[in-house]
């Protein structure tokens, strides 16, 4: 980080100074397609087909999936959103989308600069001249996220539907998989979250525990018993909260 005085750049002190960027930047992998009369072409993998292949690896995720489809169901608003794309909105993907987006999210308001070391005066002379070309728009209200419950469907088509009776089923996966999700107080509620935990140890315990090894659980009257140790192949608990105001 560096501050202008006339014409010649000064180091802040005790700020390390990274080399410059394309130092930083690790090159795209080069495609080398060979054609039948000897000649070489070498081509980049597009962002595109990258995201796209990324999403054909989640549908070989089934945590992945459980995860996507228990916020889906059981939210609504900005926790119900996917963290990937389904593959059919990305065709819709364009430049003036991506320049909406940035023009939205990229502005100062929602930009968060931090700094150890430095007196904030100095600092605020550095930061300044590097936003004065970002919008300074008012910051926009955040969408809420509200706990709404629900069951999530997917079919081996791949396309996602949401309903409000049944299961939640991958059909083209090879086991079957399920998840349950519960709204709870969380850590506000110190003596249903100690439930909860406890709950979480009877369960199996931990944040996973496969049948036949260790695990934090396994000598509980639930892993001992048919239900779980030995119909279950494996079994994983988590215990997690969002602090929705």
């Amino acid at each position: 980080m560096y501050r202008t005085a006339a014409s010649r750049a000064k180091a802040l002190k005790g700020v390390f100074q990274p080399p410059p960027l394309p130092g930083h930047v690790e090159p795209s992998k080069l495609k080398i397609t060979a054609l039948p009369n000897g000649l070489k072409i070498a081509s980049h993998m597009s962002p595109l087909r990258k995201m796209k292949v990324e999403i054909a690896e989640l549908a070989k995720n089934p945590m992945g999936l459980l995860m996507e489809a228990v916020h889906t169901a059981a939210y609504s608003g900005a926790l119900a959103n996917p963290l990937y794309a389904h593959e059919s909105a990305l065709d819709r993907l364009n430049g003036e989308l991506l320049e909406e987006f940035m023009t939205e999210n990229f502005t100062v308001a929602r930009m968060v600069l931090a700094a150890s070391g430095v007196e904030h005066e100095e600092l605020l002379q550095v930061a300044e001249p590097l936003t004065s070309d970002l919008p300074n728009v008012p910051r926009q209200v955040e969408p809420k996220s509200q706990y709404t419950g629900g069951d999530f469907l997917q079919h081996t088509g791949g396309d996602f539907l949401q309903h409000t009776g049944g299961e939640l089923f991958f059909g083209h996966l090879q086991a079957t998989h399920f998840a349950l999700a519960f709204e709870v107080p969380g850590w506000n509620n110190e003596k249903e979250a100690v439930i909860a935990t406890v709950l979480q140890m009877l369960m199996g315990g931990g944040g996973s525990f496969s049948a036949g090894g260790p695990g934090k659980g396994m000598h509980s009257w639930l892993c001992k018993s048919n239900l779980v140790c030995v119909t279950y192949g494996f079994i994983e608990l988590l215990f997690f909260c969002y602090f929705l105001n």
